[in-house]
């Protein structure tokens, strides 16, 4: 536990300097919005660690009331923008079920599959819907509510696994790393918009970003001793790096058609929990699947 732990401190530490050298080369001097979105990364990291640790009971409670606040914080910002009445008894349901989804994968654990299925299938389904249809809708509200909370529950899966703090740690640093090589890369890089949704992306970033989570994935596999193989271990690099990118692409489309910059400001220098959480979206449910097809 004590490597875990000061692998876990490394890795942080890498991250910030990645984030760091970013945003220098594009603001200087640095703010003081950036100083405490550092500070909140160290702290928002060392509480998923010792979350992560403890019995699975822990991480169970705790990811219901984060979806739980995070729930408040999307029906709040589609509220403030009075764009779509959503109704407060489908605003309780999906409340609800974000509450019951992460103590339901901790007490029928072997329910993976079902759980996976619909969140990636209500992902999916509201993803399709984005692209077609030009104004948000009720269906997408709902549908992504309880899609997020369907998989941020899934952490629970994850971490009752065998292995299961290293697979949790695993997954968020990874998708954390896909996010920061996007941006570190794309400032240092960027040249190519890689779409309107969220105009910051772009092509040179998200190849890059690719090629380095690769990496990063392999040198993960052998500090945690997970046992991936060669080929599974680019697998689980490629589908997480993509399923991150779409993950915050689905959320940037929400907030553009919103109007806003975050949909809250519960962790300083980022913005909301869905700000900080939505590249894990999709990643997270996928990497379970994943984790099942490999025997894990």
């Amino acid at each position: 536990m004590n490597k875990i732990f000061l692998f876990f401190l490394v890795v942080n530490g890498l991250l910030t300097a990645l984030i760091t050298v970013g945003v220098m080369v594009t603001v200087r001097p640095v703010s003081v919005a950036y100083r405490k979105r550092i500070v909140s990364q160290y702290a928002l990291y060392l509480i998923v660690f010792a979350v992560f640790v403890t019995p699975p009971a822990v991480p169970a409670v705790f990811l219901a009331i984060v979806i739980s606040l995070a729930n408040y914080e999307f029906f709040t910002a589609i509220a403030q923008r009075r764009r779509i009445h959503v109704g407060s008894v489908r605003i309780l349901v999906c409340t609800l079920f974000g509450i019951v989804a992460p103590l339901y994968c901790l007490f029928f654990p072997d329910g993976y599959w079902s759980l996976s299925v619909v969140a990636v299938t209500l992902i999916l389904a509201m993803f399709i819907m984005i692209r077609i249809h030009a104004a948000l809708t009720r269906v997408h509200i709902i549908a992504t509510s309880l899609a997020f909370s369907a998989s941020i529950a899934s952490f629970v899966l994850i971490r009752q696994a065998p292995q299961g703090v290293e697979y949790a740690l695993f997954i968020f640093l990874l998708i954390s790393f896909s996010d920061t090589f996007a941006m570190f890369f794309g400032k240092i890089l960027g040249k190519r918009r890689l779409t309107m949704v969220s105009p910051g992306k772009t092509v040179e970033g998200a190849g890059m970003s690719l090629c380095a989570t690769i990496g990063v994935c392999f040198m993960f596999n052998a500090v945690l001793a997970l046992g991936l193989a060669p080929f599974m271990t680019v697998v689980v690099a490629v589908v997480v790096n993509t399923t991150a990118l779409v993950g915050d692409l689905i959320f940037s489309s929400i907030k553009r058609r919103l109007e806003i910059k975050d949909f809250g400001a519960m962790i300083p220098g980022h913005g909301g929990i869905l700000d900080r959480l939505d590249s894990c979206l999709i990643s997270v449910p996928l990497f379970l699947i994943l984790m099942k097809v490999c025997g894990r």
